[in-house]
Parts: C-alpha cells; structure tokens; sequence
C-alpha cells in the first residue's frame, strides 16, 4: 500500500518527518530479488515492506511490486478483473 501524502490521515504530527528509502525498479529477475523499503525516521531503520518482480496469479505476466507480500497480481488483473473469471 502506497501512502498518500496529500490524504490528511497520513500526515505526519508536527516535528515527524517521513525518511523512506525506496529503491528503484531493476531489470527483470524471475522474482528472486527483494529488496527492503526502509524507514530511516527510527532508529535502527525498520523495514516497512519489499519490492521486487512477481508472476501475476492470474495472466502469468512479469511485474514491478511495490509490496511483494500483499500485491500479488498486475494492475491490469486488478482492475479489469474479478475473482470468478479463474
């Protein structure tokens, strides 16, 4: 999940600030490569989350995912399809 800066729920209280570091995407791996999201706002740095490519569940294709653990199919799967149609 992506946080919204602009949406009031995900500010920060005054004096907080926001210090993820998010790597950039690479080249395609077959899913072998994860990559820690970190957030250096605490000490140590907590992993919020990991990037990497994934197989779709649903078209078998190759994407970037911006959360390995919970996205788990492409965007065009997500949006344009439902549960019943595998």
């Amino acid at each position: 999940m992506r946080i919204d800066r602009d949406d009031p729920r995900h500010t920060a209280p005054p004096g907080i600030t926001y210090e993820i570091a998010e790597p950039a995407m690479w080249g395609r791996d077959d899913g072998k490569r994860r990559e820690p999201v970190l957030d250096h706002s605490l000490s140590p740095p907590r992993v919020v989350r990991h990037v990497g490519w994934r197989k779709c569940l649903k078209c078998r294709t190759d994407f970037f995912s911006a959360d390995v653990r919970g996205l788990r199919m492409c965007d065009y799967c997500r949006k344009n399809g439902s549960d019943s149609d595998w």
